[in-house]
């Protein structure tokens, strides 16, 4: 079994180093890291495990992979960056069996135009921290990968005895849209809010103002996933339908002190991805992909998500440069006044 990642960030590196440990062979696309990744291996701490693996192979280019020999193609980077890899690959590569990993939603739809029906989906819910271009922390162990199919299912049960193999928690999915979003509603806690004030999720949650501006973003999207008729399904670390009622339908003084710490737990210290772009001066952002992605979906429906709205909109703002972060930076009185507004 030979297996092709494309995307050495957190989630590339980290699944190549668990893969490899097991005896997969692993190769590796590495742009921004490929010199320490080629000196020093992938580092890895799981709890109070920590391990280096150094038996893959590391490309540096797309021209350097050899086209024939791989099992799977797991495609790891950011959503945004998505399309151009895409276009890179598909003329190489679009006869091998490929899994995505992307947060958001509209991949599929994305891929297809590329991919064909020789794709499926699949989320990480263990959070990972990426630190000095080859140091992976990870956190939150009862998470793991859920695998959906997107055309065909032939494939799926050997995707699932991989992973199992490499010892993660796997569960199936038979639907891909269940899958994104009910991924995108853990993505969604915090994260745009953490970025624009560029602070964390304690922070956050303990403010009773932004509690609120949370618990209506994510019962906004729960009510077009209602809509739309997208059932919810558990992933693994994450009973995402318990959260769904009780963020539904418990009051406000009941539900922050439970959500305040648990969500700060489960992400075990990374920063949200939206903050990490903001604070790495990337332009782009993958607020498009979660809470804009909904945006787009209730724009259809002719509903209104102002909170949606509000954290979409400021946070492109912010990361376009087209609205100065230091006047949202720890100031949630200006946030919460611009959605009362």
């Amino acid at each position: 079994m030979k297996i092709l990642i494309l995307g050495a960030g957190a989630i590339g590196t980290y699944l190549a180093a668990k893969l490899a440990k097991s005896g997969i062979g692993i190769g590796l696309l590495s742009r921004k890291n490929f010199q320490i990744l080629n000196e020093k291996g992938i580092k890895i701490k799981e709890g109070k495990k920590e391990f280096t693996i150094t038996n893959f192979k590391l490309y540096s280019s797309i021209n350097e992979i050899p086209k024939s020999c791989w099992d799977f193609i797991f495609f790891t980077v950011k959503a945004y960056d998505l399309l151009k890899i895409l276009n890179e690959t598909k003329d190489l590569f679009k006869e091998i069996p490929a899994l995505f990993f992307q947060n958001g939603l509209g991949i599929e739809e994305r891929v297809e135009n590329y991919w064909g029906e020789n794709f499926y989906s699949a989320a990480l819910t263990t959070a990972v921290n990426f630190k000095d271009g080859n140091f992976i922390e990870a956190n939150n162990l009862k998470g793991g990968i859920s695998l959906a199919p997107v055309k065909r299912k032939e494939a799926l049960q050997e995707l699932f005895s991989l992973f199992k193999k490499a010892r993660f928690n796997v569960s199936l999915v038979d639907n891909y849209k269940s899958l994104r979003w009910s991924k995108l509603l853990l993505n969604v806690l915090g994260n745009a809010t953490c970025a624009i004030l560029d602070w964390d999720i304690v922070e956050v949650f303990s403010n009773p103002n932004l509690f609120k501006l949370e618990i209506q973003a994510f019962r906004e999207i729960v009510k077009i996933m209602k809509m739309l008729k997208i059932k919810a399904v558990n992933l693994p670390g994450f009973p995402v339908i318990l959260i769904i009622k009780l963020f539904s339908y418990l009051p406000y003084f009941l539900l922050k002190p439970l959500v305040k710490y648990k969500i700060a737990k489960s992400r075990g210290g990374k920063l949200p991805s939206l903050h990490q772009d903001l604070i790495l001066q990337r332009e782009k952002t993958e607020v498009i992909y979660l809470n804009g992605a909904v945006l787009k979906e209730a724009e259809k429906l002719k509903i209104n998500l102002p909170a949606n709205k509000l954290l979409t909109e400021t946070l492109k703002g912010i990361a376009s440069g087209k609205i100065n972060w230091l006047e949202f930076k720890a100031k949630p009185e200006k946030l919460i006044k611009k959605l009362a507004g």
